[in-house]
């Protein structure tokens, strides 16, 4: 082989290997998500975990429920606890002085559905002229917010899905005599209830606008 042959095949070696290293950074660059989301975990831990507390008062009827809906927009939501409280009308129907009624008690669900896993319920009956209460929570893991930003991002969302609770009179009781007989009553179909959402939150308001 001449010489300025080998310098030919040396210097094609040389240019195939710098297409081929190109190639393979550009392609890093430009694949995936096309750098519209953070490539490495780790950002949300510095940030702060605010808190706000959302309150919500509904009034129901037998067998209905109402659909609470908590938006993302800008957060990106970690822990949420849900209380629910109600009680029974207190004002005896009929003429209570004559024949007393007692109020039965009601039955009320509440339900969480998290935008990312299972949510859970939980059911319970007030007891008689006390107060009902129900409590639930809910937290997401870290990788579970990563993986909602990291899909958000990459389909130009900015905003994560939203979180829902739910709010059910299961069953109303209605207004029974104290002493027999007890077949004639009053019907109670209907309740009112207060819900109070506390959520733990980052702010991520920043990053899903970048």
């Amino acid at each position: 082989m001449k010489g300025y042959d080998r310098y030919v095949v040396i210097s094609g070696t040389v240019f195939l290997f710098m297409i081929v290293i190109t190639s393979l950074m550009f392609g890093a660059n430009v694949g995936g998500d096309g750098g519209d989301r953070p490539v490495e975990k780790g950002y949300l831990e510095p940030l702060e975990l605010k808190k706000e507390t959302i309150s919500n008062v509904g009034q129901l009827d037998e067998g209905i429920e109402d659909l609470i809906t908590i938006a993302q927009t800008g957060k990106a939501i970690r822990n949420v606890s849900a209380v629910l409280t109600w009680v029974d009308e207190s004002d005896r129907p009929g003429m209570p002085r004559l024949r007393r009624y007692e109020n039965q008690p009601d039955t009320f669900e509440l339900r969480t559905q998290p935008p990312v896993g299972n949510g859970s319920s939980q059911t319970a009956q007030n007891p008689v002229n006390s107060e009902g209460r129900i409590e639930l929570s809910h937290s997401h893991t870290l990788d579970e917010l990563y993986t909602m930003i990291d899909e958000a991002r990459s389909s130009q969302n900015s905003t994560l899905p939203d979180w829902e609770l739910a709010v059910k009179l299961v069953s109303a009781g209605n207004w029974v005599p104290v002493l027999p007989p007890k077949f004639i009553g009053y019907i109670d179909d209907s309740n009112s209830y207060i819900l109070e959402v506390t959520i733990e939150y980052y702010d991520i308001s920043g990053l899903m606008e970048g």
